[in-house]
């Protein structure tokens, strides 16, 4: 790994070296990109970016993720500083749980490259080369490689003192991009079978049978040793072994002056006055018949209650040419730190030494516990001789996690710890054609409340939801989509009868990935004629003036005119006044949008019944007050256009004045729109009559001897050019569901 690690570093300060020389005032030329599913499509969507003068370098970011059944790739290209980009490469041979930086075989895998040339980061990945993954160092044990994940590069491994590889030791980068063999494990080795102490002995080890460990061996009063005082645990090749054999305790001898005789008393006392002093200690001794003499010859001390032996705790009387003395005793009474330690639940504990020398150290054995309190306590004595521990025992506290994130429906949620425990910080990225909804990244935090903790998502857990465009209605008309509202659906517009589509070329759009169309929708607006707007009031002239076959010609072309019209709440109504000096509200025709109400009514209508001298302006007079009393649409809009088409005969002029005709028609022209039909005369005089009502180009002047559906179109022309000016899509100003509108 250190070889690896060197590696990526020297071409780390090589890219450093570039990116660190001075450029133009502006940043170089990178191609950005973001949560592109592969090179291509990077390259094919993103763009080219002038970036800004403190970013020097280029990077391409892959991320690898999902499941083994549906792996997924997200790039992401984008300018970036010189140093940040050193950063964030240095982190790509750093380890996750397992080896997955700069790995294109497995999952869960980020890595990050930096060039510093313009346009640089087009293309694939500069980081893929060579073997798939780097190597990882095996726990006790480190590795190098000659040439890190280079092909033909071979990686040697070696485990620490007491370890030996567990796997081959040598991997090489073949050229199908694979490792010869995977990274091996240390495995630690013991010397076997551990060691037991002698018949009538003891033994004292340093590392119990592990690599190193010195063991020696004590007999007991009274015997002594025969082979080697001590061996080690020494390694080998594939294993550990004792450096010497178990020796055996035998029954030491009496050694006797030979120059005294037998009977001669030993010079010397060994007596429990003057027994070797053990502070803190109880002493208990034993007797034994040493020819004619009783003497005491082996004691043994027993710590107080507080304290502990450091060692062994006896001495014998021995006797050496001649002479009696007692050994010294190797141990002492030091104070020990109450209480002691027995276990800890949920965990372990190790205590090693004694006294003032002992420490313990614990640690949680158990998944989910965390260990809360120190990790180790050693025994301290005051100056007053009192022992006391360092510090309070820990415990194991079963760790607090946040709730999971998985799974994480339709994306992909990545967090710095797979347990969910306080300082977590987790990323979420929703698929393609999904949108987030929420916050991006979230932290597992710890908050208190009163005496109990727990722990807590910064923010709610995000989702993601499918983008999709709004739906979209056409009034008048019906919209057909090949996929409902879904990404990439194209609607085709079709108006009712009599309406037509605004504009022409807005026939269909398509719902584009951020959930919005590429154009508006069009508008269906009534074809006029048929479809006349508002209401209006037919006057035809009822008068002494009026002859009996232009009266039927008037007749005629109404009714043909109502079967070329669309007659409805929603579009015409019309009423029908004949009007003379001797006009009666019975032959009133009101105002509906009934088409046989109006033609059985108009054909029953006589002149002989209604006729009367010429009344023109109070005809022209009282159109408000027809207009007044209608009755509002169903569910319609009260501002509608109000029109007056006026029957006439050139005759009604000069019947009365014709200044009250002009006056009472201006007036009438403010709020209405009014036309005038005549037929014309050799005279010329219908002119003067058609003028006065309606204006300049607002009347139609029939010519004699047509067929009514001529004079019919006639009349049409006249409604067309004066009623149908209004464009409703436009007055609208249609709203659009994806935001745009129409007009204005």
């Amino acid at each position: 790994m250190a070889s690896v690690s060197i590696f990526l570093r020297i071409s780390a300060l090589m890219f450093l070296a570039i990116a660190l020389m001075p450029h133009e005032v502006e940043g170089i030329i990178c191609m950005v990109c973001e949560n592109a599913r592969s090179y291509r499509e990077c390259d094919l969507k993103g763009k080219f970016v002038q970036c800004d003068r403190n970013q020097d370098s280029c990077q391409t970011e892959t991320r690898i993720f999902g499941t083994l059944h549906d792996r997924r790739t997200v790039i992401r290209k984008s300018c970036k500083s010189g140093r940040a980009c050193n950063r964030n490469y240095d982190q790509n041979p750093e380890l996750a749980w397992e080896p997955t930086q700069c790995n294109d075989h497995r999952l869960n895998s980020v890595c990050r490259c930096c060039c510093a040339t313009n346009k640089c980061n087009t293309g694939m990945s500069k980081c893929f080369g060579g073997c798939s993954y780097v190597h990882y160092e095996p726990k006790h044990g480190r590795y190098s490689c000659t040439s890190g994940t280079a092909e033909g590069s071979v990686c040697t491994f070696k485990c620490d003192r007491g370890y030996v590889v567990s796997g081959s030791p040598t991997s090489r980068c073949e050229k199908n991009k694979r490792w010869s063999s995977p990274t091996p494990s240390c495995r630690k080795v013991q010397c076997n079978p551990p060691i037991t102490a002698p018949v009538d002995g003891t033994f004292w080890c340093t590392k119990n049978n592990s690599v190193g460990s010195i063991c020696r061996y004590i007999c007991n009063e009274g015997f002594q040793l025969a082979g080697s005082r001590m061996t080690i645990c020494k390694q080998e090749t594939n294993g550990a072994s004792w450096s010497d054999e178990k020796p055996t305790c035998i029954k030491k001898p009496i050694e006797i002056d030979p120059e005294r005789p037998d009977d001669a008393p030993l010079s010397g006392m060994c007596t429990q006055s003057n027994l070797p002093k053990v502070n803190n200690s109880t002493v208990e001794c034993n007797q034994e018949q040493a020819r004619s003499y009783e003497r005491v010859t082996k004691c043994t001390y027993t710590c107080n209650e507080g304290t502990v032996a450091t060692g062994l705790m006896e001495t014998t009387c021995r006797g050496v040419k001649g002479s009696l003395y007692w050994s010294e005793v190797e141990s002492t009474c030091q104070p020990q730190c109450r209480p002691r330690v027995a276990s800890l639940l949920h965990g372990m504990v190790i205590c090693d030494g004694k006294g003032p020398k002992e420490v313990c150290k614990f640690a949680c054995n158990y998944e989910g516990y965390l260990l809360k309190g120190a990790k180790s306590v050693s025994c301290q004595v005051d100056q007053n001789g009192n022992a006391q521990w360092s510090d309070e025992f820990p415990i194991c506290k079963q760790e607090l996690v946040c709730d999971a994130v998985a799974p994480f429906q339709h994306g992909t949620a990545e967090c710095s710890s797979a347990t969910h425990n306080a300082g977590t910080v987790c990323n979420f990225v929703c698929d393609t054609n999904y949108r987030l909804v929420g916050y991006e990244s979230l932290e597992c935090v710890t908050e208190q409340n009163g005496p109990d903790e727990y722990v807590t998502w910064t923010h709610e857990i995000p989702s993601c939801e499918l983008i999709t465009c709004p739906p979209q209605s056409l009034a008048h008309g019906s919209v057909n989509c090949t996929d409902e509202t879904n990404i990439g659906t194209e609607c085709s517009f079709a108006c009712d009868d009599n309406y037509q589509l605004v504009p022409e070329t807005y026939c269909k759009n398509k719902c584009m990935p951020d959930g919005t169309y590429d154009s508006h929708p069009a508008c269906c607006e009534p074809i006029c004629p048929p479809m006349v707007p508002g209401n209006m009031l037919i006057l035809i002239e009822a008068s002494q003036e009026m002859e009996i076959k232009d009266w039927n010609g008037y007749i005629s072309i109404i009714i043909d005119l109502l079967s070329n019209l669309v007659l409805g709440d929603e579009s015409l109504r019309i009423a029908v006044l004949p009007f003379s000096d001797e006009l009666k509200h019975s032959h009133f025709i009101n105002f509906t949008s009934n088409h046989e109400k109006l033609v059985e009514q108009l054909s029953r209508m006589n002149l002989r019944d209604v006729k009367g001298d010429s009344a023109m302006h109070s005809a022209l007079q009282n159109v408000p007050d027809y207009f007044q009393n209608l009755e509002p649409r169903v569910g319609g809009s009260e501002d509608q256009l109000a029109s007056v088409l006026v029957f006439t005969t050139r005759k009604s002029i000069g019947s009365e004045n014709n200044d009250r005709i002009k006056a009472a028609a201006d007036s009438l022209s403010r709020n209405y729109e009014i036309m005038a039909v005549g037929y014309d005369d050799k005279q010329g005089d219908i002119d003067t009559v058609l003028n006065y009502v309606a204006g300049e180009g607002s009347f139609a002047k029939l010519k004699r001897g047509r067929c009514v559906s001529l004079w019919t179109d006639e009349v049409l022309a006249l409604m067309k050019k004066r009623l149908c000016r209004q464009r409703t899509c436009l007055h609208r100003n249609h709203d659009h569901a994806s935001g745009v509108m129409l007009g204005a």
